[in-house]
């Protein structure tokens, strides 16, 4: 599908989320008749910290997302959601019990995306992203799904993010988590250090490539230093 979410102050974010639900649930069934026995999902949303934060407060939690700036907009996150709390004439958790609507109007493409997805895929799913996949991950518990097939897997950058509640809300929802323990601070490239002063912390699925990478029998500082050898690479083309 190429819809894109809607500024969800101004009207429903996601009109047309069922038909990206479909789309994706057919990939998940179809992807569920092949000998893969995990699927790992990557994500990368714009904006999706913010959506992912409406969506878990429409339905009951008290959490607060991450975000890719070292400094959390926090206050600007509430004030967007509290606009479109009121545009539909809601208190948080009103949607607990239906978690599509929460979807509708507060959802973004990506999140309609993974469910599809799992509803699909019926074996075990690697969430891989931050804190937007607390959001999908209690859509999906609210649609009645069991979370035991579920992971999410992400950076030890959002697990210690004091200004998002990873920890706590997962735990909340029952979801289990993976941290990879990723270490840039001695990179001799500033962009790989800055993820140790808060730029990012994630960043399309970095979290499930590790998870990956150390089931294949590499060590987190493998993964680190290949990352610093791609990153090398990149830059001596970019000369």
């Amino acid at each position: 599908s190429n819809a894109v979410g809607r500024d969800f102050r101004k009207e429903p974010a996601l009109p047309e989320f069922g038909d990206i639900l479909k789309r994706a649930k057919l990939l998940g069934e179809e992807l569920n008749k092949s000998s893969i026995k995990e699927l790992v999902v990557g994500e990368s949303t714009p904006g999706g910290t913010t959506t992912a934060q409406a969506v878990l407060w429409a339905l009951g939690y008290d959490a607060r997302t991450s975000s890719a700036s070292p400094e959390n907009p926090q206050s600007l996150k509430e004030r967007v959601i509290a606009e479109a709390f009121s545009r539909v004439g809601l208190e948080k958790g009103q949607l607990r019990d239906n978690p599509l609507e929460a979807l509708r109007q507060f959802g973004d493409p990506m999140m309609a995306t993974v469910i599809g997805l799992s509803l699909g895929f019926r074996k075990d799913i690697v969430l891989a992203g931050g804190t937007q996949m607390l959001a999908v991950s209690a859509l999906l518990k609210a649609l009645g799904e069991a979370l035991d097939r579920f992971m999410i897997a992400t950076t030890k950058w959002v697990i210690n993010d004091r200004s998002a509640t990873f920890i706590e809300t997962a735990r909340e929802i029952g979801i289990i988590t993976y941290s990879a323990d990723l270490d840039f601070s001695k990179s001799e490239f500033k962009g790989l250090r800055d993820y140790e002063k808060g730029y990012v912390k994630e960043g399309v699925g970095a979290g499930g490539a590790t998870w990956l990478a150390v089931k294949a029998g590499f060590s987190p500082e493998e993964v680190s230093e290949k990352v610093e050898e791609l990153y090398r690479r990149l830059m001596s083309m970019k000369g």
